[in-house]
């Protein structure tokens, strides 16, 4: 009697264990279409409804240990089908509640390495692409939490990332895209024209690098007449050069100052002050006689202003380029050899502010 009633003492505590183990390491899940388990790399998936088409009523049953892999849904008998494990007998239909603290959608940063942080309503899996580089797929920054905080490095200029959250519970899904700008170099100017105490005739150009260009301001005058120009038509990029042209018919013959200001989202360099003087009268071609004797050729040009080039060029060349007959005279007798056949000529007296007058004539050889 002994032996039996020790005998069936022995089988309840086994069949008690058995049953506890049973129950705390196999647990039945309810899935919607789509949803699989484990979260972050399912073994098993609902699928309802067509491939890659979520969405479709009803659930899926399934049986799985405590982390999470499929077994034989026997194991799971007498369980009542829950959400991962929470005991409900309803699948929580509502997708994550994701908010989006840094970065901002609009922003300009002066760092290319920032923080990400990002906070969820519930427990999910959170991550980010790179919508500029596809290729580089999401970026894990945590499997499981309601607030993700991670740093990242981010290129110059306009970035678009998105940001997506997946419930853990439902695999529901919550996005954000978020556009913002790095700007984290400062404005390079490289050169100004025209140089330190040369003419000017209202051509200013400025050689720059900045790949988020905002404005370039133009400052010209004299200290009782100072003027400005925003040049909001110039690009930006690397080694860029933009010019613009004022009327300084009011400095003419006068000594003036210029500088540059470019400005970028967040910084603004300023160039040295460089004086000129002001000259935007051309000189005037006022005698062009040009003879022959057979190949050779004489040149008898007169101007008004001396600081001036007299040169001429043949459109008929392969490649025309001006070239120089005399410098500051203002009378020129010169002699050149040229080819047999039309020459298309341009004649053209040129002072050292660029201001010019030109004259076409044809030659027969």
């Amino acid at each position: 009697m002994k032996n039996k009633t020790r005998f069936i003492f022995l089988f309840s505590l086994v069949l008690a264990i058995l049953i506890i183990q049973n129950v705390s390491a196999y647990t039945k899940l309810c899935l919607l279409d789509c949803q699989g388990t484990p979260v972050d790399n399912p073994r098993f998936t609902c699928e309802l409804g067509p491939r890659n088409s979520c969405g479709d009523p009803g659930h899926c049953e399934v049986c799985v240990t405590d982390a999470g892999n499929p077994t034989n849904l026997n194991r799971c008998l007498g369980q009542t089908c829950g959400i991962f494990g929470d005991g409900n007998d309803t699948v929580d239909p509502n997708k994550p509640n994701l908010t989006v603290l840094n970065p901002l959608n609009g922003t300009v940063y002066d760092d290319k390495s920032m923080d990400i942080l990002i906070d969820v309503d519930s427990p999910s899996k959170v991550e980010y692409m790179d919508m500029n580089d596809q290729r580089r797929g999401w970026k894990v920054l945590c499997s499981s939490c309601t607030h993700a905080e991670k740093s990242g490095r981010f290129k110059e200029g306009n970035n678009d990332i998105l940001i997506r959250a997946t419930k853990n519970s439902n695999q529901q899904t919550d996005e954000e895209e978020v556009l913002f700008t790095v700007d984290s170099k400062t404005p390079k100017i490289h050169k100004t024209f025209p140089k330190r105490n040369d003419y000017g005739n209202g051509e200013f150009t400025i050689e720059y690098t900045e790949l988020n260009l905002a404005l370039i301001k133009l400052f010209y005058g004299t200290e009782s007449d100072a003027m400005s120009l925003d040049m909001d038509f110039c690009s930006s990029g690397e080694k860029q050069s933009c010019s613009a042209t004022v009327d300084l018919d009011a400095f003419e013959g006068q000594e003036i100052g210029y500088y540059f200001m470019v400005f970028d989202n967040i910084n603004l360099v300023q160039s040295r002050l460089t004086n000129i003087l002001v000259d935007q009268i051309a000189p005037n071609l006022l005698k062009v006689n040009v003879t022959n004797d057979e190949r050779n050729v004489e040149f008898d040009i007169e101007i008004d202003e001396e600081r001036s080039k007299i040169e001429y060029m043949d459109l008929s060349d392969r490649r025309p380029r001006f070239q120089t007959l005399c410098s500051n005279k203002l009378v020129c007798q010169k002699s050149r050899r040229f080819r047999e056949g039309e020459h298309n000529l341009v004649i053209r007296a040129i002072d050292k502010a660029e201001n010019s007058d030109e004259e076409e004539l044809i030659l027969v050889i």
